[in-house]
């Protein structure tokens, strides 16, 4: 199953990737339609697997219930990772040698510099939109904000999330790329998906 925006249950995968955790009530808000339309589109995603439902506890009030993606859901979203790739750099770190794992990272780095070279004389904000759009195109759900004259540099889904899970090089060759190819510093990264968060989440000023 390919994830498009052509059907509700489709928009309703998307959102859980986006958020995490949503109610009915608030997918009824984030998609405009009845709560008893969601209902329906809920249970058919349970019935396929593809989504679970959780309690969550609030500090006032009863405990509500709400929807995440399962582990099949997540699976739907584009992943580049195999068993091979995984395997290797397992070797390589028992063995050691982060060093190539991290020659390897800078090689890549610099094909993708290479072939999404930076347009000369570009503000901040059409230099994350050039990344926006290269991120895009390798399946990484990016979205760009502007909090306080921040801008927020948000990825909802990671291809290599077993591979940054298992090597931290991973979650540093992506800030060293954004580096040099905005030629900006990268104030913060404020949330990491290889640690658990919802999202990739980086500031730049």
């Amino acid at each position: 199953m390919q994830i498009e925006d052509k059907s509700t249950k489709d928009q309703i995968l998307k959102l859980l990737k986006r958020y995490g955790r949503l109610s009915v009530n608030e997918l009824s808000d984030q998609l405009s339609i009845t709560k008893m339309a969601i209902r329906r589109h809920i249970h058919s995603l349970e019935h396929e697997k593809l989504i679970q439902s959780a309690i969550q506890r609030q500090t006032m009030g009863r405990p509500s219930k709400v929807y995440q993606l399962s582990e099949r859901g997540e699976d739907i979203f584009p992943k580049k990772y195999k068993e091979l790739s995984l395997s290797i750099f397992k070797e390589l770190k028992e063995i050691g040698q982060t060093n190539i794992i991290e020659d390897i990272l800078d090689k890549r780095n610099k094909k993708k510099l290479d072939l999404y070279e930076m347009p000369e004389v570009m503000s901040l904000i059409e230099r994350l939109v050039h990344l926006k759009n290269i991120q895009d195109k390798e399946g990484f759900m990016p979205e760009i904000t502007k909090v306080n004259g921040e801008y927020h540099f948000q990825e909802f889904n990671c291809p290599l999330i077993e591979l940054a899970k298992e090597h931290p090089q991973f979650c540093e060759a992506e800030k060293n790329f954004f580096h040099t190819l905005l030629n900006v510093p990268v104030i913060k990264r404020k949330a990491c998906m290889a640690s658990g968060d919802v999202s990739c989440h980086y500031v730049f000023k």
